[in-house]
């Protein structure tokens, strides 16, 4: 084997080599791209049961019915006798359910909160509901407009609303 003609495959091997080095950058690059591209993108979540459909992340930013769907349950939980859950409350309005509750009792009273409408008003909120107080049988519903002041929390999975019901005030209704 002469020198020239190994030097010349030499050289051959090099470019052949140089080329392919550059493609396989490239492709590492671009596949890098792709990969930091889709890890930035929200997971598709399919929800399954009687009707299969894609799921809607929740983010920070809370929607009209979201905010409704938690006054209804956060009302349940400070006013209704039965419902024992106190995680979406604050402390004073927990405070305030035991004593109301041991007031009650001590009058053989039960009671429970009929929402009717909720309207909201930035961080207050407006509800009108119903009041059921009842001995026994023996039941009464009164008119119990409310206003409820909300604060935001991180969602965990015990609340994943996010929002704490800071405090519940009840209001006078005007008589037209």
């Amino acid at each position: 084997m002469k020198f020239t003609s190994a030097w010349a495959d030499i050289a051959a091997q090099n470019i052949n080599l140089k080329v392919a080095t550059i493609f396989l950058s490239l492709t590492t690059m671009s596949l890098g791209v792709c990969v930091i591209k889709l890890a930035t993108k929200d997971p598709l979540v399919i929800e399954r049961g009687c009707v299969t459909k894609s799921l809607a992340l929740s983010g920070n930013i809370r929607t009209q019915q979201e905010i409704e769907a938690f006054v209804k349950e956060g009302l349940s939980q400070r006013f209704d006798m039965d419902n024992h859950d106190t995680f979406l409350l604050s402390e004073d309005e927990r405070m305030n359910r035991t004593q109301e509750d041991k007031e009650l009792k001590s009058k053989d009273l039960k009671q429970r909160v009929i929402i009717n409408n909720v309207k909201i008003d930035g961080a207050a909120v407006q509800v009108d509901t119903d009041r059921l107080l009842s001995i026994g049988q023996v039941r009464s519903v009164v008119s119990f407009p409310l206003t409820v002041i909300l604060t935001t929390i991180d969602r965990t999975p015990v609340n994943p609303y996010g929002l704490l019901l800071q405090k519940v005030s009840s209001q006078k209704k005007t008589e037209k």
